[in-house]
């Protein structure tokens, strides 16, 4: 027999706490037993999330594999996957909050955006970042706004893809961004030709062009501030 939120005192009760006293009143451990909704024979629902808790802590919960969920007493694979799609749901909104607040006003803040998506991609990726006419973000730097993607050595640029996407979003500026996966962020004499046929590109259509950055996985430069030529 497996312990439920059902076999719980009613003042206990994670979904009548929620009714009586809102959402924010519980815990964190009775947001998670309303998540898996069932404990084991020697625990109830509670003391299982609060076990969860307890082995791998409510920030690097998401971080958890699906086999380190499993490896606790209790937690099946069907749990395991209800724990994961929550978190996954939560990373797509908080992205989609930054997206909708997200405001860029110096190198540090445009780098937050594009440094944890390009560092660890092993070949060549070049994104871009969309603002507002108060440098808030539209759209951020995920797999649907990848400009182009190739080689570790070489990347292929469609500027009519750039133009497309930044009128698309009704962009006021855009910040490009690419990786060098196999070498130093330094910027080629390519890189630099490519940024000056960019900008003259994109401005032509009233969007002003930001910055051009380049990430491997320790570095980072920005074409503004280290060459002045946007």
């Amino acid at each position: 027999m497996e312990y439920k939120i059902k076999d719980l005192p009613k003042n206990e009760r994670p979904r009548e706490r929620l009714e009586k006293q809102g959402v924010r009143a519980l815990s964190d451990s009775e947001l998670l037993a309303l998540v898996i909704r069932s404990g084991t024979r020697d625990k109830n629902v509670i003391e299982l999330s609060r076990e969860i808790l307890k082995n791998f802590e409510l920030p690097n919960l998401d971080k958890t594999s699906l086999n380190e969920l499993k490896s606790l007493e209790g937690i099946g694979k069907v749990k395991a996957g209800q724990l994961k799609a929550v978190f996954e749901l939560f990373k797509r909104l908080s992205v989609r909050e930054e997206e909708r607040n997200g405001k860029i006003e110096c190198f540090e803040d445009a780098l937050g955006y594009i440094k944890p998506f390009l560092s660890g991609k092993e070949e060549e990726v070049f994104t871009m970042i969309c603002l507002d006419s108060k440098n808030r973000v539209i759209s951020k730097n995920t797999d649907r706004w990848i400009i182009s993607q190739g080689s570790i050595n070489r990347v292929d640029i469609d500027f009519r893809a750039i133009v497309k996407k930044a009128l698309k979003q009704n962009a006021a500026g855009i910040i490009l961004a690419h990786n060098h996966p196999g070498g130093e962020a330094k910027p080629t004499e390519e890189d630099i030709e490519l940024t000056k046929e960019i900008k003259e590109t994109i401005e032509k259509v009233d969007i002003k062009f930001l910055d051009h950055i380049i990430v491997n996985k320790e570095d980072s430069v920005s074409l503004r501030e280290n060459k002045g030529i946007i």
